[in-house]
């Protein structure tokens, strides 16, 4: 037979259960939808804010190589492993491993690289540019297969320059993975972010594979019907200055921004799902989880120590009935001493308790004296509701 106390604990047990499990319930869906919703107010702003930051980098790529070419180290430099140096010097050392510099005269013959390889992105339309200006001229961005250790992209920066009285053209060759980071910051380390020209190819990707391969989701969608809403999103970014939606791609729903670049006739997307931007905050829904169950832990105590007061007096009352029931009037009564329900039962039962015994040894006397003859004798004492008749 189950006890009150353990009857009290299953029912605050089990409240306690579906309160946490609304409470995590209800956290989670809130997170979510106020992630989605954060997801499509800062889309925008954000990949414009990146698009800046990529278009600072590209800058000071050109600037570095521009300044050293036009400086008078570089045009009083007695050789061309002197002018490399300079070149060299110009870029921060953590960056020098991919950045391959390289001298040509203005017809293209190639005087100086450091490697010779990387050199062949270059076109002949491009040493052409730079000699019809004194500002610094930037490439497309261009693709180098190496079967050995893997393809690779670059893009060029030239510059008409001077050594002692001839005329030159210095070229810095980029590595693009340098430009891994502005992407990967855009997408907070998760979700896509990619830059495609207004054709909708693709030159810059979180996934460099996608950029060498071109991928282009305009050409995909007229064979593919999966990409149509990406296609739709992506000619929407190449022709808007800034934009941001959403579309669909393998049962995902993205949120994406898109702004234009300074550089490559260029435009930036940043593309996440709510479950990407739901990743930042797994260590909120963990303390939510914790809080869950620690509120249990305080529950089923709290439960526990309850239960056993209300039970306790309860319990007792019921086994002194019991022995009320067997004729037991000696037996004291555990009184719960307070204003509440229980403290009226415990005290009612010990007064109940005390009349009974107090009757019994008024009737006792009575009997005594009537066995002893006397029959004058009347019952003294308090007789309360159907009692009175006996006196």
């Amino acid at each position: 037979m189950k006890t009150i106390r353990v009857k009290l604990m299953f029912t605050m047990l089990a409240t306690a259960l579906v309160i946490v499990a609304l409470m995590n319930f209800g956290a989670i869906q809130a997170v979510r939808r106020s992630a989605e919703e954060t997801l499509m107010s800062s889309a925008e702003p954000m990949t414009s804010q990146g698009a800046k930051n990529f278009n600072t980098t590209i800058w000071q790529y050109i600037t570095d190589l521009s300044q050293a070419a036009k400086s008078p180290s570089f045009s009083d430099a007695e050789n061309t492993d002197e002018m490399l140096a300079i070149l060299k010097n110009a870029y921060p050392e953590i960056t020098r491993d991919f950045v391959h510099l390289s001298v040509f005269k203005t017809d293209g013959t190639l005087i100086k690289a450091d490697n010779e390889n990387y050199i062949t992105t270059l076109k002949d339309d491009d040493i052409s540019a730079a000699n019809k200006t004194s500002d610094a001229v930037i490439t497309d961005i261009a693709v180098y297969k190496d079967a050995v250790s893997g393809d690779k992209q670059f893009f060029s920066v030239l510059q008409a320059c001077k050594n002692k009285d001839d005329q030159l053209i210095a070229c810095a060759t980029i590595n693009t993975s340098l430009l891994d980071d502005l992407l990967k910051n855009g997408s907070d380390g998760s979700g896509t972010s990619f830059l495609v020209d207004k054709e909708g190819n693709t030159l810059l990707h979180t996934e460099a594979k996608t950029a060498i391969n071109r991928f282009n989701a305009i050409t995909e969608a007229a064979s593919d019907d999966s990409y149509k809403e990406m296609a739709a999103a992506v000619k929407d970014a190449v022709s808007s200055d800034t934009s941001s939606g959403t579309y669909e791609l393998d049962d995902a729903e993205y949120v994406y921004g898109s702004a234009k670049t300074g550089y490559f006739d260029g435009t930036l997307v940043y593309s996440m799902t709510a479950d990407d931007f739901t990743e930042t905050s797994d260590r909120t829904m963990l303390y939510i989880v914790i809080i869950g169950a620690i509120l249990m832990v305080v529950t089923v105590f709290v439960a526990f120590i309850f239960s056993t007061r209300i039970s306790k007096p309860i319990m007792s009352a019921t086994k002194r009935i019991r022995l009320l029931a067997q004729g037991n009037l000696s037996a004291p009564v555990d009184v719960w001493y307070s204003k509440d329900e229980l403290g009226v039962l415990t005290s009612s039962l010990e007064e109940t308790v005390v009349c009974l015994r107090q009757y019994i040894n008024l009737i006792t006397v009575a009997l005594t004296q009537i066995s002893d003859g006397n029959l004058q004798h009347r019952m003294e004492g308090t007789f309360k509701g159907d009692f009175q008749q006996i006196k």
